[in-house]
């Protein structure tokens, strides 16, 4: 089956809907689960990129505040 974007497939799927073509109905499905499948994985390893992204900010933000405070110290001395 070809690639089908999100509208066509619905649009397929209601123009068939199991009336004409019992086999075009599952391969629709069929294709609607494994879109669902790619775009569930695309979000967890988005989340998943974003978890480490905030966790080396947090780690530079750290590193910046120990490298500051030195200095400060030495002005105030």
């Amino acid at each position: 089956m070809q690639r089908l974007t999100a509208q066509q497939a619905k649009q397929e799927y209601e123009l068939f809907d199991g009336k004409y073509d019992p086999k075009k109905k599952k391969e629709l499905l069929d294709f609607a689960n494994e879109e669902y499948k790619r775009l569930n994985t695309i979000i967890i390893l988005n989340d998943q990129l974003l978890k480490k992204e905030k966790a080396l900010a947090d780690e530079r933000a750290k590193a910046e505040r120990g490298r500051i405070r030195p200095i400060k110290a030495a002005h105030s001395a």
